[in-house]
């Protein structure tokens, strides 16, 4: 049985177009409109407005009615969990392209936002306060491992552990992190309210694509007084840089 798939009132009046014999030239004169803003139409960055239906009555036929129907079937399927994953999937599409004209760079606020948005970056939970400009604030996880002298155990870090003078923990952040594609993370490691602490911070300084889970760290208590570390505090600091190609070990 073949699934009848509704189109987009862009890919309908472009398949109406070419029916009628025309290219998007002679059918942008025919309307009194440029080319470019058609072409915007039928790729679905413009709507089809309503001076534009009107228009559309002469040259193809249809009534400014049929577009409404179109528009709500569209939408309804854009509701649906196959719409949802074409949307997304034609978001990523645009976001890559988008990337790839400006190449290899850092992600700077809005990038990263479209990106977590488009799934090429994961962060859950994801927190627009903790964006900055080109960084992103990771926070304390639950659970690490304290190691003082020769003991080690687990603590849970909610509501509050103190880190005593001398010891070191090792611990993940709360927010799962997931790379995939061509998003690497550079760690540039503590936020500013830890760096005054007495805090040695080890970590990974490069995070690869294919990375999935939360990003372990060590800290080190080597100042004079115990600290008080709480889940959900602000730790790490990450930025995120779109690679100009594919990892090597992708294209194996």
């Amino acid at each position: 049985m073949t699934t009848f798939l509704p189109k987009s009132p862009g890919e309908a009046l472009g398949d109406l177009i070419r029916e009628k014999g025309l290219n998007q030239t002679e059918a942008a004169m025919k309307l009194g409109i440029t080319r470019q803003y058609l072409n915007s139409v039928i790729n679905n960055k413009y709507p089809v407005t309503a001076e534009l239906r009107l228009k559309l009555t002469d040259l193809l036929k249809t009534r400014p009615e049929f577009w409404a129907e179109v528009q709500k079937v569209w939408d309804e399927h854009l509701s649906s969990p196959e719409g949802r994953a074409l949307k997304r999937d034609r978001e990523q599409d645009d976001l890559a392209l988008s990337f790839d004209i400006r190449g290899g760079h850092t992600l700077v606020d809005h990038e990263v936002e479209a990106a977590v948005k488009a799934e090429h970056i994961g962060i859950k939970p994801f927190d627009r306060d903790r964006l900055g400009s080109t960084c992103y604030q990771m926070s304390f996880g639950l659970r690490g491992d304290c190691y003082s002298g020769t003991s080690t155990r687990p603590i849970v870090t909610k509501p509050g552990f103190t880190l005593q003078r001398g010891q070191m923990l090792s611990i993940s952040t709360r927010e799962s992190l997931v790379l995939p594609g061509r998003v690497r993370a550079i760690v540039h490691g503590l936020t500013v309210q830890w760096t005054s602490q007495f805090l040695q911070c080890f970590h990974q300084r490069v995070i690869e694509p294919g990375m999935s889970g939360p990003v372990t760290f060590s800290l080190i208590n080597s100042g004079p007084f115990d600290l008080e570390i709480s889940e959900g505090e602000p730790c790490l600091v990450l930025s995120f840089e779109y690679l100009a190609q594919e990892p090597v070990a992708s294209l194996l």
